[in-house]
C-alpha cells in the first residue's frame, strides 16, 4: 500500500472540493450525462471489474454481477430523476416485484 503524503492529500480534497463547486453550476442535464457514462463505464468494464472484485474479496462472481447490475441500475434510475428535475427529495419505496430489481 503506498502512503499519501499530506501534501498530496491536501491537493487531492482541494481538487475536489473545486470541482464539486464547478459542478454545481451545471445545467441538470449534463449532471445527469455524467451519471449515464458512469453506469456505461461499469457496464463496459464489467467483466474485469467482477474479476478483480472477486480475487479481492471472494464474495463470488453471481453476487459481484448482482451489485454491478444493482449499481448501473441505480445510476441509470437517478439519472432519469435528475433529468426531471427531482433531485433531493426524500421518499420510501416499498417492494414492488414488478420493479426492475424487485
Amino acid at each position: 500500500m503506498k502512503d499519501t503524503s499530506p501534501e498530496a492529500l491536501d491537493a487531492a480534497a482541494r481538487a475536489g472540493h473545486e470541482a464539486f463547486r464547478a459542478g454545481r453550476q451545471v445545467d441538470l442535464s449534463t449532471r445527469a450525462s455524467w451519471l449515464e457514462a458512469i453506469a456505461e463505464g461499469l457496464a463496459h468494464d464489467g467483466p474485469a471489474l467482477v474479476a478483480t472484485a472477486d480475487r479481492e474479496t471472494s464474495l463470488g462472481r453471481p453476487r459481484l454481477e448482482s451489485e454491478l447490475r444493482r449499481s448501473i441500475f441505480q445510476l441509470q434510475l437517478f439519472a432519469s430523476e435528475v433529468r426531471r428535475g427531482e433531485p433531493l427529495d426524500a421518499t420510501i419505496d416499498h417492494s414492488d416485484p414488478a420493479w426492475g430489481m424487485g
